[in-house]
């Protein structure tokens, strides 16, 4: 979709439907496919042993780390990278989507709009920690016990291995782990949720507030972390908006790429003990604070709008 441009003819919006729907078995099956050549690619970490590796996936350790970063990445890679820039350059009723979104990311770009797009990350910090105290406090109703069960369980596993995946013994692994855990989702989890679900939104709904909101509440459902849902879903639309004001996708990959990496380093100096803040302790951040916190992101995306136009 062509920001700030006259856009080209779209197609009728029954086709634009068929395509999303004809995404979904596309996505799943690269899905698939990339888990299978994600854990040929590390076997070799586990010394050729598929049961070992099959149980390092289902109850991790220490030793598995570099396996487990090296099948990530490449899962990442693949579901939300290539498989979607694929569909969208070869089966999509809009051909020129494709291109769009690449001559974006190719356009010229103010530096300010870098220096903003990493402010904002900054300034939503208290907002997102509020929002994480807050959901992590839902309680559901008897009849949904079942549900909050697994829900606090896959919470539970998830952040295990986390834990371990970020307890980077060497610079390399640190480095490795930024990759994996920063780069790759940074443009690929962009270029899935907001290049294409999220243009694919505008261009169905013709608004860009629901487009911005429907894709971040896909991009937080897609993590099934349902206590981390709300700030996930939050941060997703501030990097919705930053697409949104900017036309340039490559904007939200960086503000997606800074805070992924700015949670590694800060776990990284935790766990090298240099500071001695833990950022996985959720802090409490008085309503105040929050508040101003969502004004001051609120109020810097609409200068961002300004500039932009």
């Amino acid at each position: 979709m062509s920001f700030g441009k006259e856009a080209a003819p779209l197609p009728p919006k029954s086709a634009l439907w068929t395509s999303l729907l004809l995404f979904i078995p596309a996505f799943l099956a690269g899905l698939f496919f990339f888990n299978f050549i994600g854990l040929l690619l590390a076997l070799p970490f586990f010394e050729w042993d598929i049961n070992r590796l099959l149980m390092a996936t289902a109850s991790p350790s220490g030793n598995d780390r570099l396996g487990l970063l090296v099948m990530q990445g490449v899962i990442a890679v693949g579901s939300f990278l290539l498989v979607p820039a694929w569909f969208m350059a070869r089966f999509d009723a809009d051909k020129n989507l494709y291109q769009q979104t690449l001559a974006g990311i190719r356009q010229p770009t103010p530096p300010i709009f870098w220096l903003i797009a990493i402010g904002i990350v900054l300034f939503a910090l208290p907002m997102i920690a509020w929002a994480v105290k807050w959901n992590e406090g839902w309680q559901f109703p008897a009849f949904l016990a079942e549900f909050e069960k697994w829900a606090q369980a896959k919470e539970a596993d998830l952040k295990r291995l986390t834990l371990l995946l970020v307890d980077f013994q060497s610079v390399g692994e640190l480095l490795l782990g930024i990759f994996v855990i920063a780069v790759i989702p940074g443009i690929g989890e962009e270029w899935l949720f907001r290049g294409f679900l999220q243009q694919r939104f505008q261009q169905l709904f013709g608004n860009p507030h629901v487009a911005v909101w429907v894709a971040a509440i896909i991009f937080s459902a897609f993590h099934l972390q349902f206590y981390g849902f709300v700030p996930r879903t939050i941060l997703g639309a501030v990097f919705g908006y930053l697409f949104i004001f900017t036309g340039n996708l490559a904007v939200p990959m960086l503000a997606h790429f800074f805070n992924n990496a700015y949670t590694v380093l800060l776990m990284y100096a935790y766990n090298q003990k240099w500071i001695a803040f833990n950022i996985e302790d959720s802090p409490e951040i008085p309503v105040v604070m929050a508040a101003a916190s969502a004004l001051l992101v609120g109020g810097t995306l609409a200068w961002l709008r300004q500039l932009k136009n």
